[in-house]
């Protein structure tokens, strides 16, 4: 049966035509890319978590596995995603993207995949003026629906008071929402963190890109782990 409910994720590289049009030589942004997305690491976290992947570019399309309880697809996915977003941001190729919960076709021999979920993270992923990863209203209600969820998942989301997600369609309007945070061994990691994609933003000769990379590393810097 290819159409079932599920979650799905849509992740995108911030950033990545400035990198296309300035990296020399060109091989080294894919070197980059699979460490990320294609290699070994992507595959076997995807493996443990439950959830299989598309890569397209610089983009991936992710949706969980069938699992019973259905809910744990919601956990599997948001635990990918915090463990590729710490990835993404060691390689220096930091991600923005959206997650999202319902019924999706999805078929991997026609290579078909279509859904409401997928054009809501697609078009939430776009929105976001910032470096990071949200659960948007279709994930955020699932979670909430079922506490065993909520429970499971809120170790890899930043308190609803930390995460103020801010807009690009309009610079002045913030949206509390549960946000992805990265995977860390210790504490001190969230700040290391920070201080690469505040390199990567001086870097950037894309001022928009240093504000957005700037508000992300402003969370990481200022997160309290122990919450």
């Amino acid at each position: 049966m290819c159409t079932r409910e599920c979650a799905v994720a849509y992740l995108d590289v911030l950033g990545f035509k400035y990198l296309v049009n300035q990296e020399r030589p060109l091989e080294a942004l894919p070197l980059a890319l699979m460490d990320c997305f294609g290699g070994k690491f992507a595959t076997e976290t995807a493996k443990k978590c439950d959830v299989e992947y598309v890569i397209f570019s610089d983009s991936i399309l992710a949706r969980s596995l069938e699992t019973t309880p259905p809910y744990r697809g919601l956990t599997n996915i948001v635990k990918f995603c915090s463990q590729i977003l710490t990835m993404s941001i060691y390689r220096r190729l930091p991600v923005r993207g959206a997650i999202s919960w319902g019924d999706v076709y999805w078929n991997s021999d026609t290579e078909i995949r279509i859904g409401i979920p997928i054009n809501e993270a697609v078009g939430w992923e776009g929105r976001q003026a910032w470096a990071g990863i949200m659960l948007i209203g279709s994930a955020m209600r699932y979670m909430l629906q079922h506490e065993a969820c909520t429970e499971k998942t809120k170790p890899y989301l930043f308190p609803l008071d930390e995460a103020i997600v801010p807009l690009r369609d309009n610079p002045n309007e913030r949206i509390r929402a549960g946000v992805v945070r990265p995977r860390v061994s210790f504490p001190s990691e969230y700040k290391k963190l920070a201080a690469i994609l505040h390199e990567i933003g001086l870097e950037s000769c894309d001022l928009e890109v240093q504000r957005k990379l700037g508000r992300t590393a402003r969370l990481l810097s200022t997160h309290t782990p122990d919450r």
